[in-house]
C-alpha cells in the first residue's frame, strides 16, 4: 500500500551552526489564556533575549523561544508563528512537519518525508499556512511510492495543533491533478498548479495543457485559471521561478511571478497576467514583498560579496566586497523607484524574504554579511523612506523568516527551531 507523504517547502541545506544555545525560554511570554492587552513588554526582560537589537525604534523583546522544535539533521523551514502569536510550525525532510505551542513546549510531527509541493520548485512559495483561528494549519499531503515518486495528486489538509488532519474538498482542473499549491493569507486561498510535474509520477504523467490558478481551498473552487506558457526552445515548461503573494482587503489575491526566462509579470484576481519591468537581470531580485495597498514592490537584491567558495581552505583568498543596492521600493503601476538602501557586503549573503507590516508602516529586510559576523541582520525599516530604524541579530545563522502577526501588534524573526518575538509599539 503506498504510504501517505506530507509534502512541504525545503530551504537548501546549510552546514551552519546555531550561535544561540538551545536553552529554552530567555523572556518571559505570557501564559496560556492571558488576556493580550498590548501592554510593553515586562521592565525585566533582557534586550540580548531576542539577540542584539540596535537602534530606538518601536520594537521591543517580547520572548525569544530556542530549541522548540525535535532537534533534526536535516535543513528545517524557518518556524512560521501564528496569527495569535502562541504557535509555530516548520517542516524538514526527517522529523516531517511539527507543529508546537510556545507557551507550553508542547510539540507534535506529523509525517517523515519530503515530496514537492511548492509552485514550480521554489524555496519561498509557502506550502504552510495557518489558519485565521490559530488553531489549524493549512498544507498539503501526497501518496507516493517507495523511492518517492507520487502516485495521487496532492492533497490540500488541515492539522489541527494536536496533529490530526482533516482533509480539504479535491481541487479539480481539467488541465490535470493538483502538482503545487502557495497559500495566500490566512483564509484558504492560494496560487496553484495544475498538470505541471507529470514526470514525477509513476507511471509518468503527460502534462498537455499545464495551468496556474488561483483557487479557494477551504471551498474546493476553482476562481481563475491561466495557461501556462508555451514551453521554451528546448522544450522547458516556462516555470515559476519566482512568485510573492499576499491577500488584499477584500479578500482577493494578488501576485507579482516571473515565468522561465520570459519575464515579470504581475496578477490581480480576475485580470490577465500584466507584464511588468522590475529593473537589471531577472535574478537580482531575490526576494520581494508586495504593499498592502497594492501599490509597490518591496524587493530585496542580491548583494554578496564575489569570489570562490573553497571550505577549510586556509590559502583561500577572502571575497571580494561588493557596493550596490540592498533594497528598493518600486511602484508597480510605473517601475519608478521611490527610494533605495545602499550598503556593502564583506561576506557571501543570501537575503531572506521581506515582510511588510500590515498598515505599511514598517518592513523588515535582511541586511548583506560582514565578514567575521558569523550571521547575518535583520533591519526594521520605515516604508516611507527606507531608513533603518532598528537592527536585530538573527536567531540562526542561515536561512531566516520574518513578519508581522495580522494585528500589527507583533512582528517575528525566526531560524531552525529558533524564533524571536517582538513587540511594535504603535
Amino acid at each position: 500500500m503506498s504510504p501517505v507523504v506530507l509534502v512541504s517547502l525545503v530551504i537548501c541545506a546549510s552546514t551552519a551552526v546555531a550561535e544561540t544555545p538551545r536553552e529554552g525560554l530567555r523572556a518571559a511570554a505570557k501564559a496560556e489564556g492571558d488576556a493580550d492587552d498590548g501592554a510593553p513588554a515586562p521592565r525585566s526582560y533582557d534586550n540580548r533575549a531576542c539577540g542584539t537589537i540596535k537602534g530606538g525604534g518601536p520594537l521591543t523583546c517580547e520572548a525569544a523561544y530556542l530549541g522548540r522544535l525535535p532537534p533534526t539533521s536535516y535543513t528545517r523551514t524557518p518556524p512560521l508563528l501564528s496569527p495569535d502569536g502562541r504557535s509555530i510550525a516548520a517542516y524538514d525532510g526527517i522529523e516531517g512537519l511539527s507543529l508546537a505551542r510556545l507557551v507550553d513546549r508542547a510539540s507534535v510531527q506529523v509525517a517523515s518525508r519530503y515530496g514537492i509541493a511548492a509552485i514550480g520548485f521554489l524555496d519561498n512559495a509557502s506550502t504552510l499556512a495557518w489558519l485565521e483561528n490559530s488553531r489549524e494549519l493549512l498544507s498539503v499531503r501526497q501518496k507516493t511510492d517507495s523511492h518517492g515518486f507520487a502516485t495521487s495528486p496532492l492533497e490540500p489538509v488541515r492539522y489541527r495543533l494536536d496533529g490530526k488532519a482533516r482533509s480539504l474538498p479535491t481541487l479539480v482542473h481539467a488541465a490535470g491533478p493538483l502538482d503545487g499549491i502557495a497559500w495566500v493569507g490566512h483564509a484558504g486561498m492560494a496560487i496553484a498548479e495544475f498538470g505541471t510535474k507529470g514526470e514525477y509520477y509513476r507511471p509518468p504523467r503527460e502534462d498537455p495543457a499545464p495551468t496556474l490558478a488561483i483557487v479557494d481551498a477551504i471551498h474546493g473552487r476553482v476562481l481563475q485559471a491561466i495557461p501556462f506558457p508555451p514551453k521554451d526552445e528546448r522544450g522547458f515548461l516556462q516555470r515559476v521561478m519566482k512568485l510573492v503573494v499576499r491577500q488584499t482587503t477584500d479578500g482577493d489575491v494578488h501576485a507579482v511571478l516571473r515565468l522561465g526566462n520570459i519575464g515579470w509579470f504581475e496578477w490581480k484576481q480576475g485580470q490577465p497576467l500584466r507584464p511588468i519591468a522590475l529593473g537589471g537581470e531577472p535574478d537580482v531580485v531575490a526576494e520581494a514583498a508586495i504593499m498592502p495597498d497594492g501599490s509597490a514592490l518591496l524587493i530585496a537584491r542580491a548583494l554578496s560579496a564575489n569570489g570562490p567558495i573553497c571550505e577549510h581552505n586556509p590559502e583561500c583568498p577572502p571575497p571580494a566586497p561588493q557596493t550596490g543596492v540592498v533594497a528598493e521600493l518600486k511602484s508597480l503601476s510605473t517601475g519608478a523607484v521611490q527610494w533605495r538602501i545602499t550598503g556593502t557586503a564583506t561576506a557571501f549573503s543570501n537575503p531572506d524574504p521581506p515582510a511588510i507590516s500590515p498598515d505599511g508602516r514598517y518592513a523588515l529586510i535582511t541586511l548583506p554579511r560582514l565578514a567575521g559576523s558569523g550571521g547575518a541582520n535583520t533591519a526594521l525599516i520605515s516604508m516611507e523612506d527606507g531608513r533603518i530604524l532598528q537592527t536585530i541579530r538573527n536567531p540562526w545563522s542561515s536561512a531566516c523568516a520574518m513578519g508581522f502577526t495580522p494585528d500589527g501588534r507583533r512582528a517575528w524573526v525566526s531560524g531552525d527551531g529558533n524564533i524571536y518575538v517582538l513587540r511594535l509599539k504603535s
